[in-house]
């Protein structure tokens, strides 16, 4: 009895969470994903699941989701909403209850571990983190990182910890990070309100990383869980090349006008007019013409959408919590300023990086006792033979 009223006890401290899933009817393996959310051990957990698809509704999958969780509740939307939209749907009033201690954001491509959702929590109480993500593996073989997070650098640019299809040996299991994996977010519930969720106009790849500079610029702080794993399916609907060649300058430039303010916010203007002039002329000569597209309609575009933009920054400057002269996680990381011309964030650059591990490996080969053996017997044979040349 005295373990029961334990255990009970200790049922009544767990944190509640709020698993909203954004998923598209039509993904042929949503049944896998709901499995997933379905077998989580943690037991303090609701969940709510906002369909993209047609107006009509699709008992079949209704039928699936309450068979699988029958106190889950489910939102259709139209086909048009992005994802950020979609999951600002939580601050709707009556949605918002103060039950909730967190919200976790999923997409229909990740399927979570049996103890995913726990160690997530666990690690949020644990180091009072504002955001928590998991480590993301690959569907078809859970031996390779899929994503691992980011860094952010000086220029407001992330920067993949990981390589897609590096295996998975424990080398990037740092917790503190700059932008958790997109698929999954754990996000403290007050901390969503008092930012008011996702910035709409900055959709993927880089909505994570946006809310994750927000939170940590009102002091809040960003862990990956290592030992919290999800995989993730290759989908066809990832953003293709040329979609991040355009997007990825504008998102850039609004979230380093949403991230500077005073003399701070001058300097970095005047930095991104230099690099709007680099990235054009990079695009028109590497025949980028997505880029320079991108680089040349960043500062027409963020003009546009200047009220949704001083409003963020508003909100922001109200709960600032960071020094702009010492920002602790925005690294200025090697490349920074060909990374932001360049429109994207590449991979191997780091001193960890698989391409850089592989380049020293090819130079400690050509340096070592094979290599040098090789290289005198070049010589002896070079000199031994150059009769045949005379």
């Amino acid at each position: 009895m005295e373990k029961n009223e334990k255990e009970n006890q200790s049922s009544a401290l767990e944190p509640m969470v709020k698993a909203v899933l954004v998923a598209d009817e039509r993904t042929p393996w949503l049944e896998e994903v709901i499995d997933g959310l379905a077998a989580q051990d943690y037991k303090k957990i609701e969940f709510l699941l906002v369909l993209k698809g047609k107006e009509k509704t699709n008992s079949d999958v209704e039928d699936l989701v309450k068979k699988a969780i029958p106190a889950s509740k489910i939102i259709r939307t139209g086909n048009t909403a992005s994802y950020p939209l979609l999951a600002n749907l939580v601050l709707r009033n009556e949605l918002t209850e103060s039950r909730e201690n967190f919200f976790l954001f999923l997409k229909d491509d990740l399927i979570l571990d049996a103890t995913c959702v726990r160690r997530m929590t666990e690690l949020a109480v644990e180091s009072n983190a504002g955001i928590v993500g998991p480590k993301v593996l690959d569907r078809e073989n859970p031996s390779l990182l899929e994503d691992m997070g980011s860094m952010l650098d000086n220029f407001y640019s992330p920067v993949e910890r990981s390589e897609k299809g590096e295996n998975d040996q424990g080398q990037y299991d740092k917790k503190e990070i700059s932008a958790v994996p997109e698929s999954a977010m754990l996000i403290r519930a007050d901390l969503f309100r008092a930012i008011e969720g996702y910035d709409t106009e900055i959709n993927s790849p880089d909505n994570n990383v946006e809310i994750c500079l927000r939170s940590y610029l009102v002091g809040a702080k960003i862990v990956l869980a290592s030992n919290s794993v999800a995989t993730r399916f290759k989908t066809q609907s990832q953003v293709a090349k040329k979609s991040i060649d355009v997007l990825r300058p504008r998102h850039r430039l609004r979230m380093t006008l949403v991230g500077n303010f005073g003399v701070s916010l001058f300097r970095s203007v005047f930095e991104s007019i230099l690099i709007m002039t680099s990235g054009v002329l990079y695009g028109l000569v590497t025949g980028r013409f997505f880029l320079t597209w991108g680089h040349l309609s960043s500062f027409w575009w963020n003009l546009k959408r200047l009220k949704s933009l001083n409003s963020i920054r508003d909100r922001v400057r109200k709960n600032y919590a960071i020094s702009t002269s010492n920002r602790g996680s925005l690294e200025p990381q090697q490349h920074s300023l060909r990374r932001a011309v360049a429109g994207q964030a590449p991979s191997g650059t780091g001193p960890d990086a698989l391409t850089r591990i592989r380049f020293h490996q090819l130079w400690a080969a050509l340096l070592g006792p094979g290599g040098i053996a090789l290289l005198v017997a070049g010589v002896i044979l070079g000199f031994g033979s150059r009769h045949l040349l005379s």
